[in-house]
């Protein structure tokens, strides 16, 4: 048998210089690879660039001092992953991240808009939507603060970012890749929002790369809120962004809060005691909170001492009481911006929070802060009970109450001097148990929403304390 010869090995390189020239076979293979090869160097190149400057900028981030930095909440639809890796992966990025949500379906999108209580946008990949995730954002945030630890753990630092985009997929999309970014603060005592959007190319990167560009949009969002310097995105100089891009940027801060209040722009708004913070809408609900109600005009000891009653009875501290002026009376004129200045300042000078609300009747502030406690003396609690206030019949009363039961809302109620005497809640109790006035409405269902409040007595109001003071000018005795 006649021997056969091994054929020679050749290296597919080898191959390649052989027949660069003469076989299209062997140089699609070649040009293949040159593809290949070029897009790793990129991609090395781009992961040598990321691993420099998004780790040293969050790692400038994570050192400002804890009382400096941002807390933020961020909220990123249809894209942004790489935000995320970035953040999760350096350590001590909880000094500065509360929570955050990619939501890609349109349910979830609009449950988390909802959850911040925010209007769904008819589109949802523009500025408007980045705005509504941003709100939304920012409504988490706050509400995270004060179940910690009350309305004093709001501050100028919270910040929520919403971001929306289009991005390349599976199949080309009709419109245009874009990106929208907004970061919305309580900087400057209100609201103040940055934004930013794009215009992309289509098909000049990838997916992965289209999305980290947005992360970087995104990071630099929240590295704004600290003055630490930015990395590229692509998009601008630095990024030496060819062709027609551009990342444009702009910025707003909100008129006076308390004027959108009385504009019916918001339901309500919070002067932080201390700080001097003037936060629109924050989250209240179901945050254990204690609500003193009043005109406040003026603030004296009496409602004070009567906070301070009612949450050592309830075991809190002061951080979660705050008194409540509505702006629009269900018996007075509405109050001028002039005169809530002037009322609101009581409350700053001794560091109480104040809410303002145009919620005149108890049903609407009960809607208002879900789960709230509120604190009131007997002159009020009749108030509550009187048939004047709800088409005068005890049908109407007894509507009113449960509906309050309904938002889980509780009273606290003090006694007070009334006509020479002391009044307490149970002086107005039938031997059934039942309050004068209230029809329809059990034992148990009245004992669930009213509570005495022991030991603290309300000898004097707003206006006997006025007419004091008039009497005092009137003799010369105070200018004040």
């Amino acid at each position: 048998m006649r021997a056969v010869s091994p054929l020679p090995l050749l290296s597919f390189t080898s191959l390649l210089q052989n027949h660069r020239s003469s076989s299209p076979f062997i140089a699609a293979p070649e040009r293949a690879l040159r593809c290949l090869s070029g897009q790793r160097t990129r991609q090395k190149s781009l992961a040598a660039m990321n691993g420099h400057t998004w780790r040293d900028s969050l790692d400038k981030l994570v050192s400002i001092p804890q009382a400096e930095a941002p807390q933020a909440v961020v909220y990123s639809a249809g894209g942004g992953g790489h935000f995320f890796k970035w953040l999760f992966s350096t350590p001590g990025a909880s000094a500065v991240f509360l929570e955050g949500a990619m939501p890609y379906a349109r349910h979830s999108t609009e449950r988390l808009l909802q959850r911040g209580r925010q209007t769904v946008p008819s589109n949802f990949v523009d500025a408007e939507m980045a705005r509504a995730l941003s709100r939304s954002a920012l409504q988490c945030a706050m509400e995270i603060k004060i179940r910690e630890s009350g309305i004093q753990a709001l501050s100028d630092r919270l910040v929520g970012i919403g971001s929306t985009c289009a991005l390349a997929s599976t199949q080309p999309k009709r419109g245009e890749h874009r990106v929208y970014v907004c970061a919305t603060s309580l900087r400057g005592g209100r609201h103040s929002t940055r934004e930013y959007a794009a215009i992309l190319e289509k098909g000049r990167r990838s997916r992965e790369e289209e999305d980290e560009l947005v992360s970087r949009v995104l990071l630099n969002a929240l590295l704004d809120q600290a003055d630490v310097d930015r990395v590229p995105t692509g998009l601008d100089a630095t990024g030496a962004s060819p062709g027609n891009e551009e990342l444009s940027e702009s910025s707003d801060e909100a008129q006076d809060p308390i004027q959108d209040l009385l504009d019916g722009k918001v339901t309500h708004v919070v002067l932080c005691g201390g700080s001097g913070l003037v936060v629109p809408s924050p989250p209240l609900s179901d945050c254990d909170i204690l609500m003193l109600p009043g005109s406040f005009n003026p603030l004296h000891e009496g409602h004070i001492g009567m906070a301070e009653a009612a949450a050592n009875l309830r075991g809190t501290s002061m951080s979660r009481v705050v008194f409540e002026l509505s702006c629009v009376n269900a018996d007075k004129p509405t109050i001028s911006l002039d005169e809530i200045h002037r009322r609101a300042a009581q409350f700053r000078e001794r560091g109480l929070h104040l809410l303002l609300s145009s919620a005149p009747l108890f049903t609407q502030k009960a809607a208002l802060v879900r789960g709230v406690t509120f604190i009131v003396g007997m002159d009020t609690f009749v108030r509550i009970i009187n048939p004047k206030y709800y088409g005068g019949t005890d049908a109407g009363v007894a509507k009113a109450l449960t509906e309050m039961r309904s938002h889980r809302a509780h009273f606290l109620v003090a006694g007070r001097t009334e006509g020479g005497a002391f009044l307490r809640l149970g002086d107005v109790t039938h031997d059934e148990g039942k309050f004068d006035g209230v029809k329809g409405m059990s034992d148990d269902e009245l004992s669930d929403l009213f509570q005495e409040l022991p030991d603290f007595r309300v000898d004097i109001s707003s206006t006997e304390l006025r007419a004091r003071i008039k009497d005092q000018k009137r003799r010369g005795l105070t200018t004040d």
